[in-house]
């Protein structure tokens, strides 16, 4: 599920497959200053690597799961692109199958040894 929300991000998409837009420019573009910088046009969340290497899924119940980052710039991208973690509507089926075979393979673990 990490890689289906990383994908996304590195796709300039939201956690609901939309543009990633910045709330103060409302534009799915960066600057033109930032971009020629960076050399890229629209946010992709990489931000070297680091939010992205940081990123971990926690599951408190088998029908729940977080994912965050540990990277200090959370708070920051969160605040500027709103909903960026999670599993995209269109991958959820997709992450359901991966989530209840993993769950499956952890009930035979513990029932047949």
């Amino acid at each position: 599920m990490l890689t289906m929300n990383k994908s996304n991000m590195l796709g300039s998409l939201d956690a609901l497959d939309k543009p990633l837009i910045h709330s103060r420019t409302k534009s799915p573009n960066l600057s033109r200053a930032y971009a020629k910088r960076k050399g890229k046009s629209k946010p992709n969340l990489f931000d070297t690597g680091d939010f992205q290497r940081g990123m971990l899924m926690t599951m408190p119940t088998e029908k729940e799961y977080i994912i965050t980052s540990d990277d200090p710039k959370v708070n920051f991208l969160i605040g500027n692109y709103g909903s960026i973690f999670g599993v995209s509507p269109k991958q959820q089926g997709k992450a359901k199958d991966i989530n209840d075979k993993a769950i499956i393979e952890d009930y035979k673990k513990t029932v047949f040894g």
